[in-house]
C-alpha cells in the first residue's frame, strides 16, 4: 500500500491518508480506553504523538500489540485483526493530555 505523508509531529512523520482506510485523530485527557470501530475491522497502523505516553490496540479486552510509546509510528507488517471491536487503551497520560492517530477499516 503506498502511504502519503502529510504531517511531522518531532521526528515523527505519519500517513494521513492511506488509500481505503481511514485515518482519525484521537485525542484524551486522562488515561482511558477510546472506542474506534464498534465492529469488527483492521488496524493498518498507530501514531503516539505525545512523548511518554503509551498506546495499545486492543480487541474488546484483549491485546493485539505490545504497547507503544510515543513519540512512535508503527506500520505492522499486516494488518492487525481485530475480530470484536477496535479500541486504543492509553496509559501514562500527564496533566496536557495525549494524543495518536489510528490507520483502520
Amino acid at each position: 500500500m503506498s502511504r502519503i505523508y502529510l504531517n511531522r509531529v518531532g521526528n515523527v512523520e505519519f500517513a494521513t491518508e492511506v488509500p481505503g482506510w481511514t485515518t482519525e485523530k484521537v485525542t484524551v485527557a486522562a488515561n482511558s480506553v477510546v472506542t474506534i470501530k464498534t465492529k469488527p475491522g483492521l488496524v493498518y497502523g498507530v501514531v503516539v504523538v505525545t512523548s511518554g505516553v503509551s498506546v495499545t490496540v486492543m480487541d474488546g479486552e484483549r491485546q493485539v500489540w505490545p504497547a507503544l510509546t510515543g513519540p512512535v509510528e508503527k506500520d505492522f507488517p499486516g494488518p492487525l485483526a481485530c475480530a470484536t471491536n477496535i479500541s486504543l487503551l492509553f496509559s501514562g497520560v500527564g496533566a496536557g493530555g495525549a494524543e495518536a492517530w489510528v490507520v483502520y477499516r
